[in-house]
């Protein structure tokens, strides 16, 4: 039986085998009162538009007020190792999704900020969901930034709620 090797996950400053990082992410999930993501497929290895998607997930952030406490230009050096630390594990001819999320642990004073969580995993990216739609294609729309919803200031979250911000 061939022995599989595990894909690694960078998780707030440290880089771990996914099964031990799944745990705390999960934990970490449950604490969050919001947050955004972004993910990239890679062709050939290298990652498409990166530096498009992290200005797009920094300008969501900036519109919610969260401060991801790590400049984009270390987000995406971190995203590329990643994604270089898994490429041996990739079967030839197969590509990656990887993503990159951040997001905010729940006040537990009005004086607190709340803990901050970066995450960049990478996933091998299956066809088979979705292969029909390169044939018959898909309409999609990419949006500049997250919408917020009338009401509700960006960074607002008292009941602890999570934060939906609808893509326009």
């Amino acid at each position: 039986m061939a022995e599989s090797i595990e894909l690694l996950t960078y998780l707030n400053g440290r880089i771990l085998p996914h099964s031990q990082a799944s745990p705390l992410l999960q934990r970490i999930n449950a604490a969050s009162i919001g947050g955004f993501y972004d993910a990239e497929r890679t062709f050939g290895g290298k990652v498409f538009k990166l530096r498009s998607h992290l200005e797009r997930l920094y300008r969501g952030l900036e519109a919610s007020s969260i401060d991801p406490q790590i400049s984009i230009e270390e987000l995406e050096r971190i995203t590329l190792g990643v994604i270089e630390a898994n490429l041996s594990l990739l079967p030839n001819g197969h590509e990656y999704i990887v993503t990159q999320i951040v997001n905010q642990s729940q006040r537990q004073s009005p004086d607190d900020t709340g803990t901050i969580n970066v995450v960049v995993y990478c996933q091998p990216l299956d066809f088979t969901r979705f292969a029909r739609s390169y044939i018959d294609g898909v309409r999609i729309v990419t949006p500049n930034t997250y919408g917020i919803p009338p009401g509700q200031e960006p960074g607002d979250s008292k009941d602890g709620s999570q934060q939906v911000f609808l893509l326009m």
